[in-house]
């Protein structure tokens, strides 16, 4: 069983800061005793702001399970619940502007145990040193769940 979700950040509860807020009824999609592996495509409208030297890690902040990811540090590991990393293009038509993206295929999915469990999801992109954007573009999430 695979499960889209769709998030749209002009339907956001609340959108600031580099974290967006949302409303999902998870237990309506997914069941509560499969695990999942979880990939996505992300991608920004045009914004001044963003230069070629920006890459943010797009993060599910409150999942309410277990990501299978570890995250290394310098005195030991945790657990991660960073989907992958989106970064900045430029497109002819658009400069001197540029979004944010990823494709489905840029980032390797990973695995969560179980349903994510709140139903207030909130989406955070953090630059590489873990803290919150200060740029909110309007963006497009796509979220696939596969069943394994």
């Amino acid at each position: 069983m695979t499960t889209n979700l769709y998030l749209n950040s002009a339907n956001a509860l609340s959108y600031a800061g580099g974290r967006a807020t949302f409303k999902v009824s998870w237990v309506q999609y997914l069941s509560e005793h499969k695990n999942y592996k979880v990939s996505f495509s992300f991608i920004t409208s045009t914004d001044s702001s963003l230069t070629q030297d920006d890459i943010y890690l797009l993060s599910i902040e409150n999942p309410g399970t277990v990501f299978k990811q570890i995250a290394g540090g310098s005195n030991s590991s945790s657990t991660s619940t960073n989907l992958g990393f989106i970064y900045v293009t430029k497109t002819p038509d658009s400069a001197p502007h540029a979004r944010l993206m990823s494709e489905h295929n840029t980032n390797p999915p990973i695995d969560i145990c179980g349903r994510i469990n709140e139903d207030l999801l909130e989406i955070a992109f953090r630059d590489v040193s873990g803290v919150l954007s200060s740029k909110t573009p309007q963006f497009v999430l796509f979220l696939r769940f596969e069943a394994i």
